[in-house]
């Protein structure tokens, strides 16, 4: 059996033009053909996820980027809330100042009159 596998590798390595000691691997002769291939392959993976990592990496970015946005709105929003407040409470303080300045009666300088509990500013510490 031995012989039979011995004469079969010296008959393929006749035909193909080797000597019979140097029969080439399955695994070389594949390699030969496909090397470049499989090496452009292999860099595609790679560059395809190195694309893949830098989305994502600007995707988290994008989200913390729309936190802080979401959180200034609404911060301005308060801000605004607060100026309201304050142009509303500055608004019937001169109303009651004209008035009393006109009527001279103490009555008109009311805080209650002056600041109504929906209107007044609250400042923020």
């Amino acid at each position: 059996m031995r012989q039979n596998t011995n004469a079969l590798m010296s008959r393929l390595a006749a035909a193909l033009g080797m000597n019979s000691g140097t029969l080439p691997a399955l695994a070389d002769i594949d390699s030969s053909v496909f090397a470049g291939f499989r090496q452009v392959l292999q860099k595609g993976l790679l560059i395809f996820a190195l694309i893949i990592t830098i989305l994502f990496a600007m995707m988290f970015y994008q989200y913390q980027r729309s936190a802080e946005a979401v959180h200034s709105v609404e911060h301005t929003r308060q801000v605004i809330a607060y100026i309201n407040a304050l142009r509303t409470y500055l608004l019937n303080l001169d109303n009651a100042v004209r008035q009393y300045a006109d009527s001279q009666n103490r009555t008109d300088l009311d805080p209650s009159l002056i600041c109504r509990p929906s209107s007044c500013p609250v400042p923020n510490s």
